[in-house]
C-alpha cells in the first residue's frame, strides 16, 4: 500500500498491493480510518475510496 505517492486508495487496491484477501484489506483500512489516518470520501457502500489527508495536504502544498 503506497500512500506516500498515491494518498487515495480503495479496498481492492490494498488487496492487490498486499496480496491479501478482501476481508483482510477491508479490516486494515477500517483500522487506519478509526485511527484517523484514512477518511472515506465517497459516502457510499460500494466503490468506496479512502484518502490520507495528511499526505494529500503535503503533496498539494508542493
Amino acid at each position: 500500500m503506497n500512500l506516500i505517492g498515491y494518498p487515495m486508495t480503495t479496498i481492492p487496491k490494498v488487496q492487490a498491493d498486499l496480496g491479501v484477501s478482501y476481508p483482510t484489506a477491508a479490516n486494515a483500512i477500517r483500522k487506519l480510518a478509526e485511527a484517523g489516518f484514512l477518511r472515506e470520501v465517497t459516502g457510499g457502500n460500494y466503490g468506496r475510496r479512502y484518502i490520507c489527508d495528511r499526505v494529500y495536504d503535503e503533496l498539494a502544498e508542493s
